[in-house]
């Protein structure tokens, strides 16, 4: 089982809780009622009416133990930079959302209620929407053109160009996450940038691009308020935008 000094050196706090992790790291905080927008969507989201509102909910009883280990492996992998967020609810008004990639700005949320295999899945999901910007167009080609190679899906929403895409690295990664060699699957055009998707070499490419310009200055948690929870509300007011209404 993947190692995860937070998860494993402590007992999961009671109450609803939204989760974190940027590049390995896990901070977690109380839900309240009425739901929290996190501060890293205020931007993103200037011209929408606060969608991607986490929301207090049922957690799965196995997240804490086995998919948020998982989880944190995954993201600090395959999408270095990028904030991940995970709570029960993602409320999408009038939709509720499994999980949700915002694109090019770099913040993947999940929804906590499900099992193990469903969120590891979806999470290689949202990886793909994320790193798709980061694709050199010979990449974007080869991966595009695999994608399409087979039937239209049933949903029209899934048969979308960039649904196919992401379905088709969601199947590779839990492939290979599974012991699979690339060399064998059936997406052989698109290995090569599947497997540097998995792998986080193209995720990689965020940092870079990140460290050419100028730097961006963000307020973090103390060390205290990561280890325990940011039961506070300093901690809370650090990362999320609480709902004035009650």
């Amino acid at each position: 089982m993947m190692e995860n000094r937070f998860v494993n050196q402590q007992v999961r706090p009671d109450g609803d809780l939204a989760y974190r992790i940027l590049d390995g790291e896990l901070t977690w905080f109380p839900l309240p009622a009425g739901g929290v927008l996190p501060r890293e969507l205020r931007d993103a989201e200037r011209e929408t009416d606060n969608l991607g509102r986490l929301h207090p909910g049922t957690e799965h009883a196995r997240f804490w133990s086995h998919t948020l280990p998982r989880i944190i492996e995954l993201s600090a992998r395959c999408t270095p930079g990028v904030t991940w967020w995970c709570a029960p609810v993602l409320d999408f008004a009038p939709a509720t959302y499994a999980g949700y990639s915002w694109g090019s700005h770099p913040v993947v949320q999940l929804s906590t209620a499900n099992r193990t295999r469903h969120v590891v899945s979806l999470a290689y999901h949202e990886a793909a929407h994320s790193c798709e910007h980061l694709c050199s167009d010979a990449e974007f080609d080869a991966w595009n053109v695999a994608a399409h190679s087979t039937e239209a899906w049933d949903e029209d929403y899934d048969d979308r160009p960039e649904e196919r895409r992401a379905i088709l690295f969601e199947a590779a990664a839990t492939f290979l996450a599974c012991g699979g060699d690339l060399l064998t699957h059936p997406a052989a055009p698109a290995n090569a940038v599947l497997g540097a998707i998995y792998s986080g070499a193209i995720g990689q490419r965020r940092v870079t691009r990140q460290a050419v310009c100028a730097p961006v200055v963000t307020v973090k948690p103390s060390l205290s308020a990561r280890l325990l929870g940011a039961v506070g509300l300093g901690g809370v007011s650090d990362w999320l935008q609480v709902p004035s209404e009650t």
